[in-house]
C-alpha cells in the first residue's frame, strides 16, 4: 500500500500500530523529506521534528491490503479528539499490485551510481590537468637552466 502523503511528525513506528489494527503488517518504510527542505523549514523557524514525504506499507495478506487501501482512502484517521494528534488528517493511499521493494531503492542506488560516475570523471580530468600543469612546469624549469647554462658560456667565453 503506497501512502501519497504522509501526516506531519507520522513516524514508522505510529502508522505501523494504526495499520496493524486491519491486519498483520510486514515492512513499513517512509520517505524522509529532502534534507534542504528540512533545512529551509528549521531556519524559518518551523518545525525541527523529522517529516516524511510519502510512505509504504506491506500486509502480509495481499485482498486484505487492498481492501484496507479501497475502504481507508480519503477517509480521516480519526479516533479520539484529545488523544490524537492525526485526527483531522486524511488518509490518502492505494493498492500498488506489482509493487517490489527493491524498486523502492533503484531510484537513489540509480543517482548515486551516476553521481559517483560524474565525480570520478572530474577528478581523473582535474588529476590530467594537474599532470599536464607539472609537466609544463618541469618543462619551464629545464629551458631556464639551458638559458642559464648559455649566458654562462657565453659570459666565459668573453672574458
Amino acid at each position: 500500500v503506497h501512502l501519497a502523503s504522509v501526516p506531519m511528525a507520522m513516524s514508522a513506528d505510529k502508522l505501523r500500530h494504526l495499520m496493524e489494527q486491519f491486519g498483520e503488517v510486514g515492512k513499513v518504510y517512509l520517505q524522509p523529506e529532502d534534507k534542504s527542505e528540512t533545512l529551509r523549514r528549521k531556519r524559518s523557524g518551523g518545525n525541527k521534528k523529522q517529516r516524511f514525504t510519502e510512505g509504504w506499507v506491506e500486509f502480509m495478506d495481499r485482498r486484505l491490503a487492498k481492501r484496507v487501501a479501497l475502504t481507508l482512502n480519503g477517509t480521516t484517521i480519526g479516533g479520539r479528539k484529545r488523544h490524537n494528534f492525526y485526527r483531522d488528517d486524511l488518509w490518502n493511499m492505494r493498492y500498488l499490485p506489482k509493487f517490489k521493494w527493491h524498486q523502492l531503492k533503484e531510484g537513489a542506488i540509480y543517482n548515486r551510481h551516476v553521481r559517483k560516475a560524474r565525480l570520478d570523471q572530474k577528478i581523473g580530468q582535474a588529476r590530467r590537468e594537474n599532470d599536464l600543469f607539472l609537466e609544463r612546469v618541469e618543462q619551464a624549469r629545464q629551458r631556464q637552466r639551458m638559458a642559464e647554462r648559455r649566458a654562462a658560456k657565453q659570459a666565459g667565453g668573453q672574458a
